[in-house]
């Protein structure tokens, strides 16, 4: 059975898909740089996902990662250009740095957490100066919209590593809140 995935296993490769064995625990870094995936789905019992695991990625336009999985890490999906949607597990408890960096069609990003995880301001983000007033770097609105469960948004709206999406979506059975940075709802 397959465990791992090793360093450079399919970089470059010229493979649109891939499904990805459930007794799979570990994409080493850059497993899948540069290579023509268009969806991924990552299953729920992968311990580990290495740095860079998919950059440079330029077709892949959804990643779906399953539940189970708790730690995402640094620059994971960065300079895939073609992101356009990422649904990320309740299961997290880490997220690193720069996960979507430069991912300019990103439009849409589903959180299952209940319970959101701090992060830093450049995981949906590109940092900008640092602001030496704050203390901090400042950093880029992130485009997408965020969807998070019902009942949720306030705790999102609570931590700013997640305030750095333009739109939240609180979804709950037909309806959805939507508050932009005005703090106004609208219902859809």
């Amino acid at each position: 059975d397959l465990t791992s995935l090793g360093v450079w296993s399919f970089a470059y490769a010229t493979i649109s898909s891939i499904n990805l064995p459930s007794t799979l625990k570990t994409i080493y870094g850059e497993a899948f740089t540069g290579s023509d995936l268009t969806s991924v789905t990552i299953p729920g019992n992968v311990e580990l996902i290495d740095n860079y695991a998919f950059t440079g990625n330029s077709k892949l336009t959804s990643v779906v990662i399953s539940e189970g999985v708790k730690v995402l890490s640094y620059g994971l999906f960065s300079y895939c250009d073609q992101l356009q949607t990422l649904e990320l597990p309740s299961t997290l408890i880490f997220m690193a740095s720069e996960l979507v960096r430069n991912c300019n069609n990103l439009t849409k990003v589903i959180s299952n957490m209940t319970e959101p995880i701090e992060i830093e301001g450049d995981v949906f983000s590109s940092r900008q100066n640092w602001n030496s007033s704050l203390g901090r770097y400042d950093y880029t609105p992130c485009p997408a919209t965020l969807f998070v469960p019902n009942g949720t948004l306030s705790k999102y709206q609570s931590i700013e590593g997640w305030t750095v999406f333009k739109n939240m979506v609180e979804l709950g059975g037909v309806e959805a809140i939507i508050i932009g940075k005005s703090g106004k709802a609208s219902y859809c």
